[in-house]
């Protein structure tokens, strides 16, 4: 009787364990997804100079030149 509750106590750390790691895999997860939508580097460069040409602070001109800038280096 005392193996058999000795089996069960390793059991349900197992299963705590395997639940825990669960976790934190999902978590791991959902963090990576949410900064592959963040803009980094270059990209979001891009985009605020995109922004700045929508609203009206650079001419298209300036736009093609600053991305042709941006793209060199």
């Amino acid at each position: 009787m005392l193996e058999h509750t000795f089996l069960q106590s390793i059991l349900g750390v197992g299963i705590i364990i395997a639940i825990i790691i669960g976790i934190i895999v999902a978590i791991i997860i959902i963090i990576i997804k949410i900064l592959k939508k963040l803009p980094i580097g270059d990209a979001k460069r891009r985009g605020h100079l995109k922004d700045r040409l929508v609203n009206g602070e650079i001419t298209k001109e300036e736009y093609d030149k600053l991305k042709k800038q941006l793209d060199e280096s």
